[in-house]
Parts: structure tokens; sequence; C-alpha cells
């Protein structure tokens, strides 16, 4: 590979969208509708955003 055909290799590398970061979570972890914070056990409302948790 010439130094042109690296440089073209690496360009393309770096136009590429970064992959989301995949969250784990343990089992049974629940998380707010609106905002996507983590909810505390037992939770009535999103401490981060105050949304209403369940119907």
């Amino acid at each position: 590979m010439s130094g042109q055909e690296a440089q073209q290799a690496q360009q393309a590398q770096q136009a590429q969208p970064a992959q989301p970061q995949q969250v784990v979570s343990p089992a049974g972890a629940k998380f707010c509708s609106n905002c996507g914070a983590a909810l505390a056990p037992g939770a009535k409302f999103c401490s981060e955003c105050g949304t209403k948790v369940g119907g």
C-alpha cells in the first residue's frame, strides 16, 4: 500500500460516525422514558427531570 493509499484509508476510518456506547445495566434496572436517567427502586418520579414513572 502506498503512502497515499494509507492516508486515504485512515481518512475513511475517521469519517465514519462513532458507534454509540452500549450501556450495561443491572437486571431489572429501570430508566426514565423522558430523559433516560436511572430510576431508584420504587421511584414514583424521575430524580433528574421530575417525570412521573409508570402509568
